[in-house]
């Protein structure tokens, strides 16, 4: 167990030097990066999450989800996935109004693309019981 714990702590310190340099990236040049720092929030965030950080988890998820939206709009399959991420740490948490709000945004953004990822709704329908 102890091992798990050193090899987490160092992932960690990795994971947030590479959000640094990834953020330094998209102040820079967003058009190229954000996307890459979108990504890697949404991924640190899941490991957050598996390690019980649910509320940095949280946090993360929210700052992938902003910049998704930003830079892709409302309506995009990638956006619904950010919020069903967003809702299932919510719904952990005990933030159920939040969790309740943010499926069914999830599930309507990802049904405007259903002919090109259908995954998408059901796995956002699946979710929601």
């Amino acid at each position: 167990m102890l091992a798990h714990k050193r090899i987490a702590g160092r992932f960690n310190g990795f994971a947030q030097e590479a959000l640094v340099l990834f953020r330094r990236l998209a102040e820079s040049q967003p058009e190229v990066y954000w996307r890459d720092l979108a990504t890697l929030l949404n991924n640190y965030s899941g490991i957050q999450r598996a390690q019980g950080r649910l509320k940095e988890a949280l946090a993360s998820a929210t700052e992938a989800l902003e910049i998704l939206r930003r830079t892709l709009g409302g309506g995009h399959p990638d956006v619904a996935t950010a919020l069903s991420n967003c809702a299932g740490i919510n719904r952990t948490l005990g933030y159920y109004d939040e969790a309740e709000e943010q499926y069914p945004r999830g599930a309507r953004n990802s049904g405007r693309n259903v002919g090109r990822e259908p995954s998408g709704i059901c796995g956002l329908a699946s979710q929601l019981g």
